[in-house]
């Protein structure tokens, strides 16, 4: 799984020191994610486009002869003070129905 959080601010220097935040603090959560800082505007529209075409576990059947699944529907944008209890009730309903 990945997370793609992109950083607003009224200057880019103030949106790089809110990401690089971010990262630094996600070093000191109990299993140390992976984390990429891009700056790169090319690769940042690569990844945007990775994700807005829905591009994920779901997107293709396991059964060829089965029509693909509905693509993306683990996609979800989440305002960041509601993040936590997304991500638990979405474990829930995960765990609820085996995924």
């Amino acid at each position: 799984a990945w997370l793609l959080v992109e950083f607003g601010a009224s200057t880019r220097e103030a949106a790089i020191a809110q990401a690089r935040a971010m990262a630094d603090a996600a070093q000191r959560f109990p299993q140390q994610p992976s984390v990429r800082f891009v700056e790169d505007a090319a690769l940042m529209n690569r990844l945007w486009t990775i994700r807005e075409t829905g591009a994920s576990a779901t997107s293709l059947s396991r059964d060829p002869a089965a029509p693909d699944p509905v693509v993306g529907w683990e996609d979800a944008a989440v305002e960041p003070a509601l993040l936590g209890a997304y991500l638990r009730e979405f474990t829930a309903l995960v765990e609820r129905y085996g995924y």
